[in-house]
């Protein structure tokens, strides 16, 4: 930073100072409990459990439609506010409102609040100088707490759900709805959540390939794009000071600090939808639900060069207001163009050409409470302006990259680029192998004339070998939800994969030399199988640690984890 930076004004959020000192003074955590408690109350007497204790599908069934009835009571006991009054406040909590067992836990019910402010009555514009401001006062604070609190117990019956899919029982004895398990799916259940907790990503999971916190970051981060096809994606951090040009009191540009919410992240279009290749076309059906979001995410560097206040606005809250007549004349120049180099890319002939024709596919991007998708990318706020909210847009498109698990057409495609992505990673650590050991990669191993295997992965350190089987399972919707039958194939694919590979390896290790390979140089020969993201599995061979902290079945983020560990 420059010396003349630390003399800067600062542009202050005076609704979330205000939140903050207002929290700080209530008894927030009172308040909630008994609103947490009311609600339990009155979803139970709607739907009271068939038993003490449930199992199976029979709690699944209960709570699937208890959770809808509990949509409804929130919706109904905070429709007093509208929509975007609801978005205002939540974008300016404070996170520990949020915060829970687990990293993941305030993003997923952030998310989930808003998603559910999304079904509050339209309307409510409140501006002063141009900007939306409403009040803050012990009484606004009140009704806030009562709503997250009513959030974290929908939350909670969403993981009470996913917990009943792995094996747990209902306890409906208790106002939250506890889960009970024996010792065994208690532990395999604790061990899943930590390590999904560090490996949580959002894109990429659906496609079953590498997610993109555990792959690489900077092929996908390069400002520069010659092909015009960069999207800019909104994404929430820890408040940050920044340096920006911001309108000053008097309406004129000015130097200025801001406490960053949110950072911009760019990210290449034809890595995301096209991630098997360019000769493999992304699914109609795909890029129609993001079509609208794929375009806002191009025209954002025009927005905020057009409009003084929106940069500024988009590191705090992630989004901004813009007049409805500026905004339809930016769309209506800009998309064309857009266009042109979209179509070079993707066969697909349904994006829209102008801002009326976004507007209506835009209106679709929708959010879904359960499975939990962010929707809501923008809001006409009266009759004269329109909020465009990009961090809403960035988590749409992540939630929306997921390929038919059933579609034969990419098993073995996706296969593929998932071994590929496996073995740059391994090349790019201090395990990356000689040029005859990587020669096996993708070769048919024989002994005795007979195939044993094929190598997906290879690496080698010193004197041992690491051979690594890729599994490319798809993390969608119905995982997340937890759905019984998912979970279990899930878990019976990658039990069955490990112990397929552990005997592999222990016959390297008794025969190391065969018709085209020799091993017998290394003293040790390890094996792990490889997964996009952390499988759920009770399966004690699976979880058992292979090297350190490295497990038999490991997600690519572990496997990075644990090549690197020492650089």
């Amino acid at each position: 930073m420059h010396s003349e930076d630390t003399q800067l004004p600062s542009i202050v959020d005076s609704a979330a100072l205000r939140l903050e000192e207002l929290f700080n003074k209530s008894k927030w955590p009172r308040f909630a409990g008994k609103a947490l408690a009311e609600l339990s109350r009155r979803s139970r007497e709607q739907l009271p459990p068939p038993g003490p204790r449930l199992a199976g599908a029979e709690a699944a069934s209960y709570l699937a439609e208890l959770i809808t009835i509990t949509e409804r009571e929130i919706i109904a006991a905070h429709s007093a506010y509208p929509s975007l009054q609801w978005r205002w406040y939540l974008r300016s909590l404070p996170n520990k409102l949020f915060d829970g067992s687990y990293r993941s836990t305030a993003g997923y019910d952030r998310a989930l609040a808003e998603a559910v402010a999304w079904n509050m009555p339209r309307g409510g514009l409140s501006l002063v100088q141009k900007k939306l401001t409403y009040r803050v006062d012990s009484s606004a604070v009140r009704h806030i707490v009562d709503y997250i609190a009513r959030i974290k117990f929908l939350s909670n019956l969403h993981i009470a759900y996913r917990r009943i899919g792995k094996g747990a029982t209902l306890d409906t004895s208790t106002p939250i709805f506890d889960v009970t398990n024996d010792d065994r799916t208690n532990l395999a259940i604790e061990i899943y959540d930590q390590r999904h907790d560090q490996t949580e990503s959002t894109f990429g999971k659906g496609m079953g390939i590498a997610p993109l916190d555990s792959y690489d970051y900077e092929q996908f981060s390069r400002m520069r794009s010659t092909d015009d096809l960069t999207l800019f994606l909104v994404i929430g951090c820890e408040s940050i000071s920044v340096p920006l040009t911001h309108p000053g009191p008097d309406g004129r540009l000015v130097k200025a600090f801001t406490q960053a919410r949110h950072f911009i992240f760019p990210i290449d279009a034809k890595s995301i939808f096209h991630p098997f290749g360019p000769r493999i076309d992304t699914s109609s059906t795909m890029l129609s639900a993001v079509a609208a979001i794929v375009q806002m995410l191009m025209i954002f560097p025009v927005l905020i060069s057009e409009i003084p206040w929106a940069f500024g606005s988009t590191l705090q809250v992630g989004y901004f207001l813009i007049n409805q007549s500026i905004a339809k004349k930016l769309f209506d120049t800009c998309l064309p163009q857009i266009n042109g180099h979209l179509i070079k890319y993707f066969e697909f002939d349904e994006w829209p050409n102008n801002f009326e024709m976004w507007a209506q596919s835009a209106d679709s991007v929708l959010p879904s409470l359960w499975p939990l998708k962010t929707g809501g990318i923008y809001q006409a706020c009266g009759d004269q302006y329109i909020l465009f909210d990009f961090h809403s847009a960035s988590a749409a498109l992540g939630s929306r990259l997921e390929i038919d698990r059933k579609n034969p057409d990419l098993g073995n495609i996706r296969g593929d680029k998932f071994e590929k992505q496996c073995q740059e990673i391994i090349d790019g650590s201090k395990w990356n192998p000689t040029p005859a050991i990587a020669a096996l990669r993708g070769k048919h191993l024989r002994r005795d004339g007979a195939q044993v295997t094929d190598i997906d992965a290879i690496g080698e350190y010193e004197s041992t070998i690491l051979i690594v089987s890729c599994k490319s399972v798809v993390y969608d919707a119905l995982y997340d939800r937890g759905e019984y039958g998912v979970i279990r194939n899930a878990a019976a694919t990658v039990d069955a994969a490990v112990e397929h590979w552990e005997n592999l390896i222990e016959s390297f290790r008794s025969t190391p030399a065969g018709d085209n390979f020799d091993f017998s140089r290394f003293a040790n020969i390890i094996g792990i199988v490889c997964t996009p993201f952390a499988v759920f599995t009770s399966n004690d061979r699976s979880l058992s640690p292979v090297v350190g902290s490295l497990r038999a079945c490991a997600s690519i983020s572990e496997l990075r984890a644990w090549l690197y560990q020492d650089d």
